[in-house]
């Protein structure tokens, strides 16, 4: 489990990915009480059939992210976490666990209703309702895996055509 930071290495699914998942939500309920709405389980880890790098993907609901500052300074380095603030960019908070030689989890702190947390849901979703939409990105990621091993920024933009296609597809088939 984890991977180097700024590399692809893609795995085939693996069911252990929802039990690594469980025990992280765990941690997080127990370190962060009733601070977040819910913790969920998003990524292609979060998708039976659908390889992926192995890091888990982490969704922390919130009302609002002005409520994070109340319980930030939590996530510590000596418990393995790394707090990222980007001011509001992406609308999220990203925390990462692990070291650079082996991020195990991403950790994406959203306002609850907010486009970015809306998008997460939608992807999500689109894929399980539509099994070739899996088969699609698994052979767009498999091809970007091999071509962009070392540039992990590179592949994840080159992949966001295609998440915001199915994006769209979600938000038309139900009217949102």
């Amino acid at each position: 489990m984890g991977l180097q930071k700024g590399i692809v290495k893609l795995e085939k699914y693996n069911p252990n990915w929802k039990n690594m998942f469980e025990e992280e939500k765990k941690n997080l309920e127990k370190l962060l009480k009733n601070k977040v709405i819910s913790i969920e389980h998003l990524g292609s880890t979060s998708i039976e059939r659908l390889s992926a790098k192995p890091i888990i993907d982490i969704m922390g609901v919130v009302e609002n992210l002005k409520d994070v500052d109340e319980f930030k300074h939590l996530f510590t380095p000596h418990l393995g976490y790394d707090l990222k603030d980007d001011f509001g960019e992406k609308e999220e908070y990203l925390v990462i666990k692990g070291s650079e030689e082996n991020r195990t989890h991403f950790i994406h702190i959203v306002e609850v209703d907010k486009e970015r947390y809306k998008n997460f849901v939608c992807f999500k979703n689109y894929l399980l309702e539509h099994k070739e939409y899996i088969e699609k990105y698994e052979e767009l990621k498999e091809d970007l895996s091999i071509k962009y091993e070392d540039d992990r920024e590179k592949y994840t933009s080159l992949k966001n055509d295609f998440i915001q296609e199915v994006i769209s597809l979600y938000k038309e088939e139900n009217n949102l």
